[in-house]
Formats: structure tokens, C-alpha cells, sequence
């Protein structure tokens, strides 16, 4: 049985950290595009995005982790 909840958690991991990099990444070309859109800053856009992406990663491993809790 352990050896069978190592194994699942392994491939879990192998899926959902690609998961969440992609979606990081998704969230932080849409706000920085956006921002670069409002305020017409390179700079200060590049900054919004990636604040944005390490926002929604995180989020995202927050819903996976108590997903994980309620089972």
C-alpha cells in the first residue's frame, strides 16, 4: 500500500507542477499584457505579469493541497 501511495503521489507531482507552470504563465501574459495595454510600460508590465503568475501558481497549489485535504 505504501508503495502504491508513492507511486501515485509521484505521478501527481509529475502532473501537476507542469499544470501549474503553464497556468502561471497563461495568468501572467494576460495581466502583463494588460497592464502594458493601461499604462503603456514595458517594465511595469513585465513586473505585473510575473507578480501575476506567481500569484495564480500559488493559488493553484493552494486548491490542489486542500483538494487533498477533503478526501
Amino acid at each position: 500500500a505504501d508503495s502504491v501511495d508513492t507511486a501515485v503521489r509521484a505521478v501527481s507531482m509529475a502532473i501537476t507542477k507542469p499544470v501549474q507552470k503553464v497556468s502561471g504563465f497563461a495568468a501572467g501574459v494576460t495581466y502583463g499584457a494588460a497592464d502594458l495595454k493601461t499604462k503603456r510600460g514595458w517594465k511595469h508590465a513585465v513586473q505585473a505579469g510575473k507578480e501575476a503568475a506567481a500569484r495564480r501558481e500559488q493559488e493553484l497549489a493552494d486548491e490542489l493541497r486542500d483538494a487533498g485535504k477533503e478526501q
